[in-house]
């Protein structure tokens, strides 16, 4: 089970060259010792990851390990496979509702309020026809956990620094992935 996990986690984390996990780890070091959104996006900007950030990463990828080692065997790739495509979905309705936060144009601007009516359906269709493949009528709490997190996040986002960056995107699939195994978790 944690090996499997753990291995899962690496690929993951591998496939996407990090870029989620840095995304996270930006995240914290900027909310969390930036004090105004100016202060905030340069922190983000910053390629160095601070304290913030290096607990975000560990308490990431301790969460996702734990987790997915202990949901059960026979719903374990199911889970797996859907947690990835639940929280990559997030990025449709962030990039629908929140403008960019900065002025450059980062890989979170180009998503940022470019995300359209029709895309946002047709990728909610798409992501609750694998979920629901997947995971049939238990799909429904990875879902509404997701969808939470994502509400909650852009929510914060727009609260501290006006829009979304990059980054925001990647912490808020990181969190999204961690909802969706403890859901798995807790059903058992």
């Amino acid at each position: 089970g944690m090996i499997v996990a753990l291995l899962i986690i690496l690929f993951s984390t591998l496939a996407t060259g990090a870029m989620h996990e840095d995304g996270l780890a930006d995240v914290a070091d900027a909310f969390g010792g930036g004090w105004n959104k100016q202060k905030i996006i340069e922190i983000m900007k910053d390629s160095r990851i601070g304290s913030y950030g290096a607990v975000a990463i560990v308490l990431s990828i301790s969460a996702r390990v734990l987790l997915l080692a202990n949901l059960q065997s026979g719903s374990f790739m199911q889970y797996a496979i859907a947690a990835e495509v639940i929280s990559r979905w997030t990025v449709l309705p962030l990039g629908m509702a929140l403008p960019a936060a900065g002025k450059e144009a980062s890989l979170g601007a180009r998503f940022a309020r470019q995300i359209s009516g029709q895309s946002l359906t047709a990728g909610t269709l798409l992501m609750f026809a694998i979920a629901g493949y997947l995971l049939r009528m238990s799909m429904w709490a990875p879902v509404v956990a997701a969808s939470v997190v994502t509400l909650l996040s852009g929510l914060y986002y727009k609260r501290r620094i006006g829009g979304i960056t990059g980054d925001c995107f990647g912490a808020t699939i990181q969190l999204s992935l961690i909802a969706v195994y403890l859901c798995g978790v807790w059903r058992r």
